[in-house]
């Protein structure tokens, strides 16, 4: 009887063991798991990361090929000469407090 309660014993610590190296397992599994979402969250940020830059690419060739600049500068200046001279216009309508017109 010796020899089979040194088996039952020997089976338990075995058990014991394979428990162990188990619950190692799902741990290793669980942090794998975590480092697959992580991988896919960065690659999501590289993949926005790129369209940026290829959006960025674009409006430089934009602004450097074809004057794009130079436009919007004249549109803009020509706005605002308008508004100086519609403003010039208006505030001689009106006399300056204390002036004798």
């Amino acid at each position: 009887m010796s020899d089979l309660s040194l088996e039952i014993k020997n089976l338990k610590e075995l058990l014991s063991d394979l428990m162990v190296k188990a619950g190692g397992l799902k741990e290793l599994q669980r942090k794998e798991t975590e480092g697959g979402q992580k991988n896919k969250k960065l690659q999501q940020k590289l993949d926005n990361l790129t369209l940026k830059a290829e959006d960025l690419k674009t409006l430089k060739s934009m602004f450097h090929r074809s004057g794009f600049v130079n436009y919007v500068s004249t549109i803009f200046l020509r706005n605002l000469s308008g508004s100086e001279s519609t403003f010039f216009q208006t505030s001689q309508r009106f006399p300056e407090p204390g002036s004798d017109k």
